[in-house]
């Protein structure tokens, strides 16, 4: 069980192996963890199903943040649907999990009442995996939650081509772009859309003004974000 296991999360986390990010200390993966980052998706179980945060119904974020004067650990924030649900000191090592090798976050509550291990079984530009160290369980994506203008590139994040923006009450994504999920977040964020296969169009007269972060998904895994701007019609 454990092998059939391992081989769903390496199917998971390997499609978006491009550009992967290693670790040589904990400084480094505590540097790389910095910040606020935006649950995007959890993958595995038994049935090896992924749920979203529309399937579920609620939202998650992490915080990571610095200990002044620590090499080996880092401050872990949970929120679930913008709530405070757990703030803890966590050690980053190397100690033997089921994903040998891995960088781990040791004894974390992923809930209330529940603490385990977290290895990072992947990372790249803006996006990381974190795997529970439990058979049959799951590896969550997080996308870094940062702010970018419209034209902006950095690394393998770019803008979505889409048009008009500012929007009154729909977006047209060119015939070159071709998304097979669309996020939409704000500016502390909070999910405020979340859109499979959106196709060509997607109608925004239900979004209230404002400015937003609009975060796409392409076929290749690659994550696109651009700055969307709301106004009233």
């Amino acid at each position: 069980m454990k092998k059939l296991y391992n081989i769903l999360i390496f199917c998971f986390v390997t499609q978006f192996a491009g550009a992967q990010i290693t670790f040589t200390n904990s400084t480094q993966v505590i540097n790389y963890l910095s910040g606020n980052w935006i649950w995007f998706r959890s993958c595995g179980g038994l049935a090896g199903n992924c749920n979203y945060p529309s399937t579920v119904g609620y939202t998650r974020d992490l915080m990571f943040s610095k200990i002044s004067g620590a090499t080996d650990s880092i401050t872990y924030n949970l929120y679930q649907n913008a709530t405070l649900m757990k703030t803890q000191a966590v050690k980053v090592s190397t100690t033997a999990t089921i994903f040998s090798g891995n960088w781990t976050l040791e004894n974390v509550g992923i809930s209330n009442t529940t603490s385990i291990s977290l290895s990072i079984t992947l990372a790249k530009t803006d996006t990381v995996w974190l795997s529970e160290n439990c058979n049959d369980c799951f590896s969550q994506q997080y996308l870094r939650n940062k702010t970018v203008g419209i034209s902006e590139i950095d690394g393998n994040s770019f803008s979505a081509v889409f048009f008009p923006n500012p929007v009154t009450d729909k977006i047209t994504f060119s015939d070159a772009f071709e998304a097979t999920h669309i996020r939409i977040v704000d500016l502390n964020g909070r999910l405020i859309f979340d859109v499979p296969n959106p196709g060509k169009e997607m109608d925004l007269t239900q979004l209230t003004p404002g400015v937003f972060i609009l975060i796409s998904q392409t076929q290749e895994g690659v994550y696109l974000r651009s700055k969307l701007i709301k106004i009233e019609k």
